[in-house]
């Protein structure tokens, strides 16, 4: 976010303030990754009980 820099919106906007941004966001994301991780790994559970359930149809 260099451009908010040059922007300057009465002081408002400074590098503390580009620096607090960026925080903000790496925090989110922080926050995320494990829910995200969670997400990922319910949906390979049932990726995977849907696969056994196949092979169970399956006659060999």
């Amino acid at each position: 976010m260099w451009f908010f820099h040059f922007l300057h919106w009465g002081g408002i906007v400074t590098w503390w303030g580009e620096l607090g941004f960026s925080l903000a966001i790496f925090i989110a994301a922080a926050l995320k990754i494990p829910a995200l991780r969670k997400q990922a790994a319910e949906a390979s559970k049932v990726r995977l009980a849907e696969a056994r359930k196949e092979l169970e149809e399956m006659d060999f």
